[in-house]
């Protein structure tokens, strides 16, 4: 963060300019690689895909696929380091934000087809 041109207590509109860069961080799971993320109001976004990145599918290329060069950011919901087991109906609370809901396990499913989830946002009150 830079502040310039300060007056008193007062910061003239456009002399407080924050700032913030990228920073590779790897998937928990290793054959994954690494993934960016980039803070904002002491928040972490996802920023997007590096040439350190993995797919499990080899015919897709995400490497420097880049949510951040985009323009958009979006906020990681779970970055910690906790096993978690569901079932069908069963749900993943993702901050209060969202539910994931597994609406199907196909335990003969290829390793790198997708789970099937249902997403509900959660309205607070």
């Amino acid at each position: 963060m830079n502040i310039s041109d300060i007056n008193g207590r007062i910061i003239p509109a456009g002399q407080l300019i924050y700032s913030t860069v990228p920073g590779e961080v790897a998937f928990a799971y290793s054959n994954f690689g690494k993934y960016q993320v980039i803070g904002f109001h002491a928040e972490k976004y996802f920023g997007g895909y590096t040439s350190n990145t993995s797919s499990l599918n080899p015919d897709t290329n995400i490497s420097n696929m880049s949510t951040y060069a985009s323009g958009q950011l979006y906020k990681v919901l779970i970055d910690d380091e906790t096993e978690r087991t569901i079932s069908v109906g069963g749900t993943i609370d993702l901050r209060k934000i969202m539910l994931l809901k597994a609406t199907d396990i196909d335990i003969k499913r290829k390793d790198n087809a997708p789970l099937p989830f249902e997403k509900t946002e959660v309205k607070l009150m």
